[in-house]
């Protein structure tokens, strides 16, 4: 009798230390997983802003490139306009 009393009273205590350590695992594997979805949505969060930025860095050289042409096409025709007066 003496023996299944022991068996009761330890059998709670190595069930409980258990279940703590199996959950302890279990939130610490949520936790890392948590951290790599996070991870995950920066890290597409971070491809879509820099297609974004390349975007924007296109279209800023395409307005750069247009806003020399028309200053060439402005100082061409100053140019046209001083030969007229000066003919």
């Amino acid at each position: 009798m003496a023996n299944y009393k022991f068996l009761e009273e330890f059998a709670p205590r190595y069930a409980k230390r258990f279940i703590e350590k199996m959950l302890n695992k279990a939130f610490q594997t949520l936790d890392v997983a948590i951290r790599k979805i996070r991870l995950l949505d920066l890290n597409e969060q971070l491809r879509k802003l820099q297609y974004a930025r390349e975007m924007l860095e296109r279209r800023l050289h395409k307005i750069t490139l247009s806003i020399s042409e028309t200053e060439r096409s402005i100082e061409e025709r100053r140019k046209r306009m001083v030969k007229i007066k000066v003919e």
